[in-house]
Parts: C-alpha cells; structure tokens; sequence
C-alpha cells in the first residue's frame, strides 16, 4: 500500500471514531432528556395525585380516619349511582369537545 493509500485510510478510521463518538454523546443526550421527561410526568402526576386527594379530604368528613378500603368503597357506591353517573358522562363529553 502507497502513503496515499495509508494516509486515506487513516483518514476514515479517524472519522469513523470522531462519528463513534458523536453518536455516544448523541445516544447520551437523548437518554437525559427521557430520563428529565419521566421525571417531569412524574412530578405531574404527583402533583395531580395530591390535588385530588385534598379534594376528597375536603367533601369527605374525617376522611383521614378512613382506612383506603373503606374510601375507595364508599367512592365505587357514590360512583355508581346513575345520576352521577350521567355527570360524569356529560362532563367528559364537554371535556373531550374542548
């Protein structure tokens, strides 16, 4: 093999490692910006949880003396009474016009 012919070679392995290493730090920048992501949804989703929670606190009498079994008992039988039921209809079916 002539210098041209070696120099040319070494030429592309040197890019071949730059372009490795593009894509590592590539490959790491989008495993950060998941990793922020979930963080975010699960702030969001906490946040969520503990507005709803005070807001059942807050119509439920002495809902902190409920134990989970109990509350989620009393919301399937306040949940399943057909006028609530219907609200709960016609309040996603404005939510889901926009």
């Amino acid at each position: 093999m002539n210098n041209t012919s070696s120099y040319r070679l070494d030429k592309l392995h040197e890019r071949i490692e730059k372009n490795k290493k593009e894509l590592q730090q590539l490959e790491n920048q989008h495993k950060r910006i998941a990793q922020s992501q979930n963080q975010m949804e699960r702030k969001i989703r906490t946040r969520r949880l503990i507005e709803r929670g005070a807001i059942v606190e807050s119509l439920l009498p002495n809902s902190e003396m409920l134990t989970n079994d109990q509350l989620k008992f009393i919301l399937e039988v306040a949940l399943s009474a057909s006028a609530v039921r219907e609200a709960l209809a016609a309040t996603q079916s404005r939510s889901a016009r926009g």
